[in-house]
């Protein structure tokens, strides 16, 4: 495959540029399907309604190049995705693939080095795991001192002194789902869900790593952890001394949101402490679209965000995406814990809009729209954003699944309508697209058989 120059994906500012950037999540957001029947479900009718989504979808990619830049931000690790697209091509299902990939929620940005063709037609998977937005990596290293490579490196070593196993791999789920890339296949960590260990029998002393890149880190340890006593002192002993040589060291980290337990083994992850508006100080795929949204506000652009469930919160929230000035303004006049408790409560951050004209004029003009995917069915995953879906303060649309394009075309025809200059230098090819008539979406699922399924898409 021949890797071009890697380029920062944010580009260089052009001032009244008229861009669009679209950062979506991907199950159920941007794959119109459960990860279950997308791999397994053979019904005619569900193939050709997935075929011809991605169909319209890749076409619509293709005519707006020019103006129109499409990253995917999913709860996948880079190997988990590269499944998904082994199985769109195994399926011929033509899935387009993205201008950059964001994986593990907010983790690292992957850049693309080739095309869709060459590798449905045979080639290499158009991403490469070590090629990566070091930009973005540059920013967070400068925030918090976070040096991926490095902490990995400490946690490595201290682990190695207690004489863990270390096994690394793309997954900790299934061996169904991901085959040799999860953490559980054959020759790596055995699965001992469900087992109960007597006397010297005991959970098997290993550490499961899963590649997450350098901006995350997340392992799991045996079950037994905190049931045996020499190996619960010794967790202990290990998280104290992962502290301190982070501190030694000038990295700020905190610990990953997600579940306690995976496959029966505990969870441990560490992610770069990040201040920003929002509540959770943690890196997640907020950081990219509120880099981009500030990117935006420069350049007359318009930051669009799409996603469907928990961890796709944050970065619709439009209240987040609130000037720094405008918020300390606040926060003198309500108070710390009451402005910022607005900002993650809708229908009480509505309210104060009503009273602050300054704010309302700006949450007004901000560049940016949501897309809610409304699951098959009929449910709404994120119902505290609602306030924003209708009404003076509408800044998010809901769509179903399947319907992700019109949504992005949909949210584009809002803000031009609100912004006459950005509809200017809106790009033609654009300009285009958005006139055309949107597909039709796929069948629900439970039309053409099957049923939902966990995606894993809110791991940390």
């Amino acid at each position: 495959m021949k890797i071009e120059k890697v380029q920062n994906p944010y580009g260089k500012p052009s001032f009244n540029a008229g861009k669009v950037r679209v950062f979506s999540d991907f199950d159920k957001t941007f794959l119109p399907s459960s990860h279950k029947n997308f791999v397994k479900n053979y019904d005619i009718r569900f193939v050709n309604a997935i075929r011809e989504n991605f169909k319209s979808f890749k076409e619509f990619l293709n005519n707006t190049r020019e103006g129109l830049k499409f990253t995917i931000t999913t709860g996948r690790t880079f190997g988990e995705f590269l499944t998904m697209a082994e199985v769109a091509r195994e399926r011929k299902f033509g899935m387009p693939l993205p201008d950059t990939l964001i994986v593990k929620n907010g983790s690292d940005e992957h850049l693309k080095l080739a095309t869709d063709e060459n590798f449905y037609n045979g080639g290499e998977f158009p991403f490469k795991y070590e090629i990566t937005n070091k930009v973005k990596e540059a920013k967070i290293k400068e925030i918090s001192g976070w040096d991926g490579p490095k902490f990995k490196k400490i946690i490595e070593n201290i682990l190695k002194s207690y004489d863990f196993r270390i096994i690394e791999a793309d997954s900790e789920n299934s061996v169904s789902d991901y085959g040799p890339r999860s953490m559980f296949s054959q020759g790596k960590i055995p699965y001992e869900v469900g087992k109960i260990f007597y006397g010297t029998d005991k959970a098997d002393w290993s550490v499961g790593m899963r590649k997450d890149g350098n901006l995350k880190i997340f392992f799991t340890i045996p079950a037994d952890m905190f049931d045996v006593e020499e190996r619960r002192i010794a967790y202990h002993d290990i998280q104290t001394k992962i502290y301190k040589k982070a501190l030694a060291e000038g990295i700020e980290y905190t610990q990953g949101d997600g579940p306690d337990m995976i496959n029966g083994r505990s969870c441990l992850s560490y992610v770069p402490e990040i201040p920003k508006n929002t509540d959770n100080h943690k890196l997640t795929k907020f950081y990219d679209t509120y880099e981009a949204f500030q990117e935006a506000k420069k350049n007359n652009d318009l930051v669009i965000v799409a996603g469907d469930s928990s961890n796709d919160l944050e970065m619709l929230n439009p209240a987040y995406y609130l000037e720094d000035s405008l918020v300390e303004k606040m926060i003198k006049k309500y108070g710390d814990g009451t402005f910022r408790g607005a900002m993650s409560n809708p229908s009480f951050f509505i309210k104060i809009l009503d009273k602050e004209p300054e704010l309302t004029e700006y949450f007004i003009k901000m560049p940016f729209r949501g897309v809610i995917v409304r699951q098959n069915d009929g449910k709404n995953n994120l119902q505290e954003l609602e306030p924003f879906t209708h009404g003076k303060y509408q800044k998010i649309i809901i769509v179903d699944e399947g319907e992700l394009q019109c949504g992005i075309k949909e949210s584009i025809k809002a803000y031009c309508k609100q912004n006459p200059k950005y509809e200017e230098k809106l790009s033609a090819d654009v300009k285009k697209q958005i006139k055309t008539e949107n597909h039709k979406k796929p069948p629900r699922n439970n039309d053409v058989n099957g049923g939902g399924g966990d995606d894993g898409e809110d791991s940390p």
